[in-house]
């Protein structure tokens, strides 16, 4: 399989430190036409969250997610735009942040950027990956800084009180940093094949050693196929799916700090799915296994025993969901 690393990240460091900034700003107000949208009844209930905020020292970077999603099962939030915030709690400790998707995400002043994540289908999600480091001289604390995310669309939210989160940035001693990012697929046809990809990533300063990538497909719907990259581009190493087609165990190996796997993820839709309908709760997670449980892996798909991670390792970004909607 081929492994990559974050080189094109890694450039990007060079921005600069994170300054201290000013204080997150209150909610958007809701659009003026929101009494029409309260009125016909549209409204779609937006969430947001914020992970993947702790960075080893030593390490070329790491990034942080801000996450925002349609909870409504029914109405599409239109014109989502997401909001992200960083601070840090002193000058030169953080280096960044970055956002990986430039395109999207605009600098909207020091450490503060306004992204355009579109309309957003009943379910759907949309991530936005912000790249940063401890710089050189760091050590290890807690409360190096924070990260504020917060969202807004122009379709009526009938809740506010999700559309704000807050995670605190630690600097933690240097080892490995796995880390798991899984998109939503474009939407299919009933009865059609959806595909998606995850990146199982190092991001720490350590190699990882016996890592297993472990993916379910979204509820009500099998997995047709999950396979890694190999070293002609192309997903020739197929992972051992379960006889019911609700799981799949890859065995990437050991991945070296600062690089990046691929994994790609076929999922059967049901034919009778309806139209504009979303499948959520895939799910796809990265851990260490022990030797004997990656051995019995490559011979029947079977849930994989884990060993215990690096004491550094970030939780909150080791597993990420994916949804399927329906076209």
């Amino acid at each position: 399989m081929i492994y990559r690393r974050f080189g094109a990240f890694v450039g990007a460091f060079a921005v600069g430190s994170l300054l201290l900034v000013a204080p997150a700003q209150a909610m958007p107000a809701q659009p003026a036409d929101q009494p029409r949208l309260r009125a016909a009844g549209l409204s779609a209930d937006l969430a947001v969250s914020v992970r993947g905020t702790s960075v080893p020292v030593h390490s070329a970077g790491k990034p942080f997610t801000v996450i925002a999603t349609n909870l409504s099962t029914s109405t599409v939030s239109q014109k989502v735009t997401v909001t992200v915030t960083a601070t840090a709690s002193q000058s030169g400790l953080l280096v960044g942040p970055t956002p990986y998707d430039t395109d999207a995400c605009k600098a909207a002043g020091a450490g503060r950027f306004t992204c355009a994540a579109g309309d957003l289908v009943p379910g759907g999600s949309a991530k936005f990956d912000f790249s940063y480091a401890a710089s050189s001289s760091a050590t290890p604390r807690q409360g190096a800084g924070s990260v504020t995310g917060q969202v807004s669309a122009s379709t009526l939210d009938p809740n506010l009180s999700n559309n704000s989160a807050q995670a605190r940035i630690d600097i933690v001693p240097a080892g490995s940093d796995l880390s798991v990012s899984i998109p939503d697929s474009a939407a299919v046809p009933a009865g059609r094949t959806a595909t998606t990809y995850a990146r199982i990533g190092n991001f720490g300063s350590a190699n990882a050693p016996r890592v297993v990538f472990s993916v379910h497909p979204p509820n009500g719907a099998t997995l047709a196929g999950v396979a890694l990259r190999d070293g002609t581009g192309g997903y020739g190493v197929p992972c051992p799916v379960a006889s019911d087609r609700k799981s799949a165990n890859c065995s990437v190996g050991t991945l070296l700090a600062g690089n990046y796997a691929t994994a790609r993820i076929l999922v059967s839709l049901p034919s009778g799915a309806a139209s504009g309908s979303t499948f959520t709760g895939g799910v796809g997670t990265a851990a260490a296994a022990s030797s004997a449980a990656q051995n019995l892996m490559a011979e029947r798909s079977l849930p994989v025993a884990q060993s215990a991670l690096s004491p550094t390792d970030d939780p909150t970004d080791n597993s990420d969901t994916y949804a399927c909607p329906v076209s």
